[in-house]
């Protein structure tokens, strides 16, 4: 099970909220679930709807800032250091560590969204030494 090959660490576990557990490209469906608490289900049928109105499928780049809205999230700039330098996942946790984090919805790499919750990456694979990009957080 590709579970067990993934070991959960300081800043990752592993969680597949696709409800047949399938590996299909669903980061978009699977990281928002997790952040809003809805099921896979749901949030894909919400997700389709806005996007047939539209015209934009589900993981476009102007579909899911605009859903995560709908929800209450507000979109944050990219984190830096104070040298200007771009962070990854677990540094910019580790900066925030002790502190009790609402759930981020993270672009992270060049083409991969991620949940973080309870300050983890909860996604299929582990994304904590990935860039981190633009983020929603819940307001």
């Amino acid at each position: 099970m590709r579970e067990s090959r993934l070991k959960g660490t300081e800043f990752y576990e592993y969680t597949n909220v696709n409800p047949r557990n399938r590996i299909c490209g669903d980061c978009v469906i699977r990281a928002i679930a997790l952040v809003t608490g809805q099921s896979w289900e749901q949030t894909i049928r919400e997700m389709t709807e806005i996007g047939i109105k539209k015209g934009l499928v589900v993981n476009d780049n102007d579909l899911y800032p605009y859903y995560l809205e709908l929800k209450g999230f507000k979109e944050m700039n990219e984190p830096r250091d104070v040298c200007n330098r771009k962070l990854t996942v677990k540094e910019w946790l580790i900066q925030r560590e002790g502190f009790k984090m609402k759930p981020i919805f993270a672009k992270v790499g060049s083409h991969h969204v991620t949940a973080i919750v309870d300050g983890k990456v909860r996604d299929i694979w582990n994304s904590s030494t990935q860039t981190m990009h633009r983020y929603w957080v819940k307001i």
